[in-house]
């Protein structure tokens, strides 16, 4: 599940992902606020939680995170992922 996360400037989408992430997730709730907030700013900033009850990602949604990336590529002024899943900490980019 991912939901929008208040209290940011209105140039970052912030994100929160806990359990299964699934495309319809990315589909509902993150395309629509990247979008939206492309439409108001020349460049965002992205802000996504990874929490401890984070349990995967369904292929389909790692396709929608890749495709909305690139698309955009040029747009992202910063992007943070922040974690306490020493797995996901760990690994390189």
């Amino acid at each position: 599940m991912i939901k929008i996360l208040s209290q940011f400037p209105e140039n970052v989408v912030a994100i929160a992902c806990e359990g299964r992430v699934t495309r319809k997730d990315y589909d509902d709730v993150l395309v629509p606020a990247v979008t939206a907030a492309l439409q108001r700013h020349k460049k965002i900033r992205l802000f996504y939680e990874i929490t401890p009850q984070f349990s995967g990602i369904e292929a389909g949604a790692i396709w929608e995170d890749f495709r909305i990336g690139m698309e955009h590529l040029l747009r992202w002024e910063r992007v943070a992922v922040v974690t306490d899943l020493e797995w996901i900490a760990t690994s390189e980019a």
